[in-house]
């Protein structure tokens, strides 16, 4: 899947479309008795995470523009494609009310 991006920063150094990737997620259940299931899984196998999804994230409220920052970037979130979290596992169990 690729995204183009219409509302980019000026003089921004990212990418306009961004790179494909696949989001994997995987779920296991196993019915114990008639009313509890345990389950568990795995989010985003991969593991991708996005390089500067944000673009200065140490300075959201824009109270350091000035400083080191000769594009004058300013905080953004618009850029974000894909999840900021890499891969992580959970385990549940379920009780149905019937």
């Amino acid at each position: 899947m690729k995204l183009i991006f219409i509302f980019q920063v000026p003089n921004d150094f990212r990418p306009a479309i961004s790179p494909t990737h696949g989001l994997i997620n995987l779920q296991l259940t196993k019915t114990l008795k008639s009313q509890w299931e345990i389950y568990g899984g795995v989010k985003n196998i991969l593991n991708f995470i996005p390089s500067n999804p944000l673009l200065r994230p140490f300075d959201p409220f824009d109270r350091n523009i000035a400083i080191n920052n000769p594009n004058n970037y300013t905080f953004d979130t618009a850029y974000n494609y894909a999840p900021m979290q890499g891969a992580r596992a959970f385990l549940g169990l379920r009780y149905t009310i019937q």
